[in-house]
């Protein structure tokens, strides 16, 4: 049952197939040769939607096409900032679908940067398995494993074709029910699929999913007499449920900042199964320097945060910064990078568990290269890097395929988008801003 139709504006534009009008268009806008940066533009007779407005890992400029005004809807499939960056530029009256909990993951990643929440506008929650009518085009969101919660990929049909974006997704996090549920209900035969490639020459073999993560976890917390420190991000729900499970099992506290201790809180909207400052396994370090700024940073915006500054302050949550040195066995810390640094070098011993992208730490940005120059100074750190990606395998990507049989692979979010002609015959390899006819 269509949820909600918004009627596609009866106008040109630039660029459209003159020997093909009635042909359903993929235009990749950006998205072809790197990880991120995803902006998808699929068009049928005059409905136009683009499907995330995502900006760049690396810093470089982006921007949304010239004429996004003319579109008749924007879909974000999830709430990283490669696929919705460029939100602020959309148009206020043109509609937006978006989960609630990305929407929300969003606008609190603005106040704790010091940015001012995006106004309210035009806006729809995304189901999954409710299909939306946009103009000609129809959509239906799919729920998949990924590292970011509430994310989606998109079966879109127009014109009698059909096209899956796949959004970023895998098959080895705590979700990885609903990619063999994708394997089995989406259509088989598939007019065109936008697949990602993030893992194609990456290896995941060492942490290989998110059990593995957690087992990782227990052992460098029980080889630990002193403090554990964990650098991995808040919104990675996946893994602070790990963290949770990993700290409960070694008998220690998980403390939280006040930034992850209200993103926790958000997520608590998909399942009460996730951790909260309520539960007695958790705790708020809200009485140092970094608790200070991102307090201040709640008080301006008071309405949105409603009674959780209180319940941060309630002597049952709250955690001062001397506790941590006076029984350092006890916790589980997740902290920025920066204020770990500043803790630990006190300790004569402590464990930092990296469980991000080991990537990150080779760029050259001030934040990592003050996190790993204080790292070094410390000798009794033990840094212990335990992850499991976000992405699929090229393994899970050939599973993935082989079920759905599609006739057309497109790749996006890949920088070796060469690599899929090796696995899938069907690709069809697009460069940016090139318009590709489903016929």
């Amino acid at each position: 049952m269509a949820k909600k139709i918004f009627p596609g504006k009866p106008m040109p534009w630039p660029g459209r197939s003159a020997a093909c009008p009635q042909a359903a268009q993929i235009t990749i806008h950006r998205g072809t040769n790197e990880i991120g940066a995803n902006c998808v533009e699929i068009t049928h007779e005059f409905t136009r939607i683009l499907v995330d407005a995502g900006s760049s890992l690396d810093g470089s400029p982006t921007s949304l096409p010239d004429d996004i005004g003319e579109y008749s809807a924007v879909l974000i499939s999830h709430g990283h900032q490669d696929h919705y960056g460029l939100i602020k530029d959309i148009p206020k009256d043109l509609p937006i679908y978006i989960g609630d909990v990305a929407w929300d993951f969003m606008q609190s990643l603005r106040i704790f940067t010091g940015k001012s929440p995006l106004p309210s506008r035009q806006r729809t929650r995304l189901e999954a398995g409710k299909t939306i009518s946009i103009g000609v085009i129809a959509v239906t969101p799919y729920m998949v494993d990924h590292s970011s919660p509430e994310s989606f990929g998109f079966l879109i049909e127009a014109n009698g074709k059909t096209i899956y974006y796949s959004g970023d997704f895998r098959a080895h996090g705590r979700k990885s029910r609903s990619f063999n549920y994708l394997c089995s209900h989406l259509p088989k035969g598939i007019d065109a699929m936008l697949l990602e490639g993030t893992m194609v020459r990456r290896n995941n073999a060492e942490f290989a999913n998110e059990s593995a993560v957690e087992e990782g976890m227990v052992d460098a917390i029980k080889n630990e007499p002193s403090l554990v420190c964990l650098s991995c991000s808040a919104q990675n729900i996946d893994r602070m449920v790990t963290a949770y499970r990993a700290a409960k099992k070694c008998g220690r506290v998980l403390v939280l900042d006040i930034y992850s201790a209200w993103i926790l809180r958000i997520a608590q909207k998909l399942s009460k199964n996730i951790p909260d400052l309520k539960w007695s396994g958790v705790r708020v370090l809200s009485h140092n320097k970094a608790a200070s700024g991102q307090y201040q940073k709640m008080k301006q915006q008071k309405e949105y945060f409603n009674d959780f500054v209180q319940e941060l302050y309630h002597p049952d949550n709250e955690l001062w910064e001397k506790d941590l040195h006076n029984s350092p066995s006890k916790y589980v810390l997740k902290l920025g990078d920066y204020w770990v640094a500043h803790i630990i070098k006190s300790l004569e011993s402590s464990t930092v568990i990296y469980s991000q992208w080991t990537g990150y730490l080779d760029r050259n940005t001030p934040t990592f290269n003050e996190y790993a120059a204080a790292l070094k100074e410390l000798p009794g750190v033990k840094f212990k890097a335990i992850h499991t990606s976000g992405h699929i395998t090229s393994s899970d990507l050939e599973r993935f395929v082989a079920e759905t049989k599609p006739k057309r692979i497109i790749p996006i979010h890949t920088e070796h988008k060469e690599e899929f002609h090796r696995l899938f015959p069907q690709t069809v390899v697009l460069d940016d801003e090139e318009m590709f006819d489903i016929t």
